[in-house]
């Protein structure tokens, strides 16, 4: 994910090491065991249409076609590869799609929730802080009242922290961070209750000595 959108969401930092450290071009890849765990435990019509609003260098849309989820479009307002169309995500309208999969800015959450609720059919999928669990604002609009009848239905929470930075290549293993971190997922019409799931990614996890095996080469 890169972002731009007001100095940029990911600015969101934890004692003296940064869970999302700032670097000066804003980027933020989102590390492909991430998505992998969401696809494993949530499925999607292979027919569906996905949008993935900060695509950056298409990370987790490498991931949607690594399971065959081939109807995929990727917008960033600083595309970094070529099959990644620039377009600020809140700047206007999307058509519709089935489903939204992103890791957004995360100061712009509710924005980026409320656009993803008028442009999904079906699923809205995010990365965010566990954190955001919280929040009077955050539980008006996400979890009590809803969104054009989007609702959260499952956190799926990381049993370890992994941490977003530039520096460390999306393929390999996940650098740990001090924030934690879950991928929440939103359904159209659903009226039960959130339920709350785990993703044991301890063995994406790189070990200390590793950090020069982390960084991108």
């Amino acid at each position: 994910m890169s972002t731009k959108y007001d100095q940029l969401g990911k600015n969101y930092r934890a004692k003296s090491q940064d869970t999302i450290q700032n670097n000066s071009d804003n980027f933020f890849p989102t590390y492909h065991a991430l998505t992998r765990h969401l696809l494993n435990n949530l499925k999607f019509n292979k027919l569906d249409t996905f949008l993935e609003p900060c695509a950056g260098a298409g990370d987790i849309i490498k991931v949607l076609k690594e399971y065959g989820y081939d109807n995929v479009d990727g917008f960033d307002i600083k595309p970094r590869a070529e099959n990644i169309t620039e377009a600020d995500a809140l700047s206007g309208r999307f058509p519709p799609y089935d489903n939204i999969i992103t890791n957004p800015p995360f100061k712009l959450s509710i924005k980026f929730f409320k656009m993803a609720c008028y442009t999904a059919e079906k699923n809205i999928c995010f990365i965010w802080p566990l954190d955001y669990l919280h929040g009077v604002e955050r539980y008006d609009v996400m979890y009590e009242k809803g969104c054009n009848n989007f609702r959260l239905k499952t956190c799926y929470a990381f049993v370890r922290r992994p941490l977003f930075n530039a520096k460390f290549h999306p393929v390999g293993p996940m650098p740990t961070g001090a924030t934690s971190f879950a991928w929440f997922h939103f359904e159209k019409n659903y009226q039960g209750d959130p339920v709350i799931k785990w993703l044991h990614n301890n063995s994406d996890m790189g070990q200390p000595w590793e950090a020069e095996q982390l960084l991108m080469i």
